[in-house]
């Protein structure tokens, strides 16, 4: 499990249903990762995490809500650029999935205090 660091607290409600239902868990904090793998054809991708090096799925339609383009993905892999996204967990179509969602460049999260 990774210690995720939170650049600001944030409490989300957990939403739970049935098992063929939604079940919707945000995870508070921001993780760190950089962008392992990404299929520009089929609009998905993974992300290594920092903290333990798992691979966390992301879908293309997150990172347009980030407002990064294909080619911006394309470039930050080949920068080795780090990332920062809240994991969320739901149902997928056998079982339960979690991917990457709230992606930012890292930067953008440290603060000086």
């Amino acid at each position: 499990m990774c210690s995720a660091y939170s650049y600001m607290p944030v409490y989300v409600p957990i939403v739970v249903q049935s098992q063929v239902g939604p079940y919707f868990d945000y995870k508070a904090d921001m993780l760190t990762g950089r962008i392992k793998f990404f299929d520009s054809a089929q609009n998905y991708g993974f992300f290594t995490l920092d903290c333990d090096g798992s691979d966390l799925f992301v879908h293309y339609e997150d990172f347009l809500k980030a407002g990064i383009s294909k080619d911006g993905i394309q470039m930050a892999k080949a920068m080795n650029m780090r990332f920062a996204f809240k994991k969320f967990s739901y149902y997928g179509k056998y079982d339960l999935s979690t991917k990457a969602v709230e992606i930012q460049p890292a930067q953008e999260v440290y603060s000086i205090q």
